[in-house]
Formats: structure tokens, C-alpha cells, sequence
């Protein structure tokens, strides 16, 4: 038995999945019966099916773009400098109470803490200069 192939492909393109009821259908069908008539009023129900139908039907694509989105939003978010500021209290605080020097020495603190900085703010200008990126289509 042949292993499967391990290649997902995603396709975005949302023309793939429009059309399927044109819109210019529902004018064509909907005028060829009276407005007053039953027949008009199963032709109006009909068309609201198949709209849903065709709204499902594009629900692939949208579920990726929304994924994507997503992702990319993620990707790109870098956390605010109080943020950092008060993870690295939060650490010294934990790291104090294990290790007394940091409470008698505050200049060793201080250093620590300017340095814990300093690194976070090293990793954030890497992430930074990386572009996110998530292709729908395969390269």
C-alpha cells in the first residue's frame, strides 16, 4: 500500500467556491411567475435555499481566510513594554524569595532586572524583523 501524500493543499481563492448561484439567476426565475401566485412563493423559497446552499458551499474559504487572519494577528502582536516590565518583577519576586542574595544585594537586583529587560527587548526587535507569513496556496 502506496503511503499517503503529506501535502495539504489550501486554496483560498474564493472564486472557487462563488458561483455557485449566480446572482443574476435568482431575477431570471423569480420573474418568470407572477408575484401574486403560489408558484411564486415556492420559487421564492426555493431561491433562499439554495442561497443558504451557496453560502455553505463557500464556507471553505472563508473558515481559511478567518484562520489565516487570525494567525497572521497573532504573528504580528508584540507585547507592550509594561507588559514586559512587570513579567520580569514577577520573575525577580519568585527568584528572590529562592535566592536571598537578591533581596540583601538590590544593586545585583537592579542589574538583573535592567538585563532581563535588555533580553526582551532583544527578542521583540527579532521578532520584529521577521515578516509573518502563512501562503494559503502551495509554493
Amino acid at each position: 500500500m502506496r503511503e499517503p501524500l503529506g501535502t495539504i493543499w489550501i486554496d483560498n481563492r474564493m472564486e472557487s467556491y462563488e458561483g455557485y448561484l449566480p446572482d443574476e439567476w435568482t431575477g431570471q426565475v423569480s420573474g418568470a411567475s407572477k408575484a401574486t401566485s403560489t408558484l411564486y412563493q415556492m420559487v421564492v423559497d426555493l431561491i433562499l435555499a439554495w442561497r443558504t446552499t451557496a453560502y455553505t458551499a463557500m464556507m471553505p474559504a472563508v473558515a481559511i481566510k478567518a484562520m489565516q487572519a487570525v494567525t497572521l494577528g497573532y504573528a504580528k502582536f508584540t507585547s507592550p513594554d509594561r507588559s514586559i516590565i512587570s513579567f520580569a518583577e514577577a520573575i525577580l519576586a519568585k527568584v528572590s524569595r529562592k535566592v536571598p542574595e537578591l533581596v540583601e544585594d538590590r544593586d545585583l537586583r537592579s542589574r538583573l532586572m535592567s538585563e532581563i529587560v535588555t533580553v526582551a527587548d532583544e527578542f521583540r526587535a527579532n521578532r520584529a524583523a521577521v515578516t509573518p507569513e502563512m501562503p494559503a496556496l502551495p509554493t
